[in-house]
């Protein structure tokens, strides 16, 4: 990105949060100083680029180990053994995630955790459960004194990375349309996947082996 459109995109950024936020305290009948959105904006890229060094410049084992405890938690607190699982898993209900959103009703259960599946990690109701469990794997963290620690920062993006994996898992294994125009049966839709496993096995059985004989 050229200077001038970060410039540009500083100027449009800071702009619409001090829009929003005047109309916001203006319905409220007051009207305070906004806090300095570019300072904002440089602090969070500050913290990206640090992560980004981090995770450059850090031994592999540092990332498998996080994104083994990430898998741990999220099969804890889905209740399932492996990720295929969840392809049983049952998504929160549109009124629920519809009142979330528009502050009508209470937040998502910390018990039993029901994503909203229509959407991507990004959504109020998905970024309250996965923020829910980044904490809770911080607080193992501390409790357990695993020899590896990160920030929040570091971390964030694992879990959403595994949710985007078990919503595309969950996914395929819904039924869709065959080419007669039916809708798939359970029989067809188990055919489709394991064919697809199977096919996803042997190439990351490829990848290593190419990679392992050039390692060597």
């Amino acid at each position: 990105m050229s200077t001038s459109e970060s410039v540009m995109e500083n100027a449009i950024a800071e702009g619409l949060a001090t829009a929003l936020h005047n109309i916001l305290l203006k319905i409220s009948g007051t009207l305070q100083p906004f806090p300095n959105c570019r300072h904002m904006l440089h602090r969070k890229r500050k913290e990206d680029r640090e992560v980004a060094l981090e995770k450059a410049t850090e031994p592999s084992h540092h990332h498998d180990f996080i994104l083994a405890e990430v898998c741990r938690l999220f099969k804890a607190r889905l209740y399932i053994t492996q990720d295929v699982d969840f392809i049983t898993h049952k998504p929160a209900s549109v009124h629920d995630v519809h009142a979330y959103k528009h502050e009508d009703g209470p937040t998502p259960d910390k018990n039993t955790i029901a994503f909203d599946l229509s959407q991507n990690y990004s959504s109020p109701w998905n970024a309250f459960l996965l923020e829910l469990l980044l904490q809770e794997l911080q607080s193992c963290c501390r409790e357990e004194n695993w020899p590896i620690k990160k920030s929040d920062n570091y971390i964030r993006e694992i879990p959403r990375d595994h949710y985007k994996c078990l919503c595309t898992i969950w996914r395929n294994a819904q039924p869709k349309v065959a080419a007669t125009g039916h809708l798939e049966t359970l029989g067809e839709v188990e055919a489709c996947l394991i064919n697809e496993w199977t096919q996803a096995g042997k190439e990351s059985r490829q990848a290593t082996h190419h990679r392992n004989k050039y390692e060597c």
